[in-house]
């Protein structure tokens, strides 16, 4: 080996040094706040991801009234017993609805209906589970990426904690 090739590998390794680690486990993430345990995107279903994963993947729509609210389908339908779109519905309506409606459990029971689950905001999920990690699945296909921007950013800020959110 001649003296440029040692100078450069010794280099290469004086700067591989210097790299902050590698974590050596992947990071496991509950997809929908565990979609599989409990209703998705429920607070009954983030507090049950906690105990096992690293990250909670949540998903995210706007109220009538602009507030990020934790939901993914296009209807209301899929999962609660409302109908339409999250964008048709304010907050406080959206309270009314049974966010354990549609969800079977492993023997085809449905053990979350008229349980009391609601869909709940995104500024409930921060302010409950504090220093918990969240990607963010924006899902409004009707609302407007501006108003959907402005709300974020505020609860984001109202939170104080820009660190543990990640959009997807």
């Amino acid at each position: 080996m001649n003296a440029k090739t040692k100078s450069l590998l010794f280099g290469l390794t004086i700067f591989l040094l210097q790299l902050p680690p590698v974590k050596a486990a992947p990071e496991i993430v509950a997809h929908r706040a565990g979609t599989a345990d409990a209703p998705e995107n429920t607070l009954t279903a983030i507090s049950l991801a906690t105990h096992v994963t690293d990250t909670i993947w949540i998903s995210v729509q706007l109220s009538k009234d602009m507030i990020p609210v934790l939901y993914r389908p296009s209807d209301l339908q899929a999962l609660t017993d409302g109908k339409g779109r999250i964008s048709q519905y304010t907050h406080k309506e959206l309270t009314r609805l049974d966010a354990g409606y549609q969800f079977a459990g492993p023997r085809g029971d449905l053990p979350y209906r008229n349980k009391g689950l609601t869909i709940p905001t995104l500024s409930q999920a921060f302010r409950l589970f504090p220093g918990q990690t969240f990607f963010i699945d924006i899902k409004s296909p009707d609302a407007d990426p501006r108003d959907m921007a402005r709300a974020l950013k505020q609860v984001i800020i109202d939170a104080n904690d820009q660190q543990r959110v990640v959009f997807y």
